[in-house]
């Protein structure tokens, strides 16, 4: 979710593009890092909704070290 802006331009004061966007991209590629190391496997369940994608995780398989 961008506030004013795409994901590609750089924040300014004359665009008013939020200043934590860069922020919010590394907290969910950590996210989605810690999804795969911490899981040997996943499903899930990908449907449409109003504001675009729904996607609900319905099984997850702890990896074993």
């Amino acid at each position: 979710m961008w506030s004013n802006g795409p994901e590609t331009e750089q924040s300014s004061v004359a665009n008013k593009q939020c200043a934590g966007k860069d922020f919010v991209v590394m907290v969910a590629r950590l996210f989605v890092v810690e999804l795969f190391r911490r899981y040997d496997s996943f499903d899930v369940e990908v449907a449409a909704s109003p504001l675009g994608a729904k996607v609900t995780l319905t099984s997850l398989k702890r990896a074993t070290f």
